[in-house]
């Protein structure tokens, strides 16, 4: 599969970062290492795949709870002639299939969107495979900005995002580091690291693609995010990326770090 390329680093002028979508590439680039393998992509929206690049011998079953965006997917994929896609309607808290099909699972970006979490997680475990991979990415109910949004009257966040993220603001029920590994030990995974990354409130591909200058609050979330690259403070990180093993074969250890 063809398409948009994941950059390692996002920069904001002369500030470079590490971009959580490229771990998540990575993760899944070293987990698909058998021939055939079914992966199922747990909240693709409208997007034909959540990450950029599927190898070729991997069937991906990405489903969605929008039939409108399910199809929208189903078209891109259709013009693009992509063999090894399939589409289904379905929701992550009931999902319509058997047990125990998968090699590997991805859920970027959606287990925030969902207000029974550990129902999700749990479905997702039964529908792998011993032994599958389960990699994914959410927010972190600790970062300092996050929780505003939780606590904070649900119009004066509304307007503020509309100033510096428009078109994006959504209350969202967010785990913790603690509340996530917990959720995975409960549905038999075992966590094979979890790492916490910043990602800017804001739009910053408007500022790295174009010549327009990055406003003044961006240098706030700057030095924010240099502060926090460190323990104990890297738990107010905005993002959550991990990487887990089904069913306990390997007893493995698991870390939380920025590398």
């Amino acid at each position: 599969m063809s398409g948009l390329v994941i950059e390692e680093f996002w920069h904001l002028n002369n500030y470079f970062y590490p971009f959580y979508r490229f771990i998540i590439e990575n993760y899944c680039k070293q987990s698909i290492d058998q021939r055939p393998c079914l992966m199922l992509d747990a909240g693709c929206g409208q997007n034909i795949c959540s990450i950029s690049k599927v190898p070729e011998g991997i069937t991906v079953v990405a489903l969605g709870v929008s039939r409108k965006e399910v199809c929208f997917s189903y078209q891109k994929a259709k013009k693009k002639d992509y063999k090894n896609f399939f589409f289904v309607i379905g929701s992550i808290t009931s999902l319509p299939i058997k047990d125990q099909n998968f090699d590997i699972c991805i859920c970027v970006d959606v287990l925030e969107h969902l207000s029974n979490k550990n129902k999700a997680i749990a479905e997702i475990s039964r529908i792998c495979k011993p032994g599958a991979k389960f990699i994914g990415s959410t927010s972190n109910s600790l970062n300092p900005l996050l929780l505003f949004d939780c606590y904070m009257p649900k119009g004066v966040v509304r307007v503020l995002t509309e100033k510096f993220a428009p078109g994006h603001y959504e209350r969202h029920r967010r785990l913790n580091p603690k509340k996530l590994l917990q959720a995975l030990q409960r549905a038999d995974f075992h966590v094979k690291n979890m790492k916490l990354l910043g990602f800017p409130p804001f739009q910053p591909w408007l500022y790295q693609f174009s010549n327009r200058k990055i406003p003044w609050y961006a240098y706030i979330w700057i030095l924010l995010n240099k502060i926090t690259d460190k323990r104990p403070l890297n738990f107010l990180k905005e993002v959550m990326v991990f990487q887990a093993i089904k069913n306990g074969q390997h007893q493995l250890t698991t870390t939380v770090n920025l590398n």
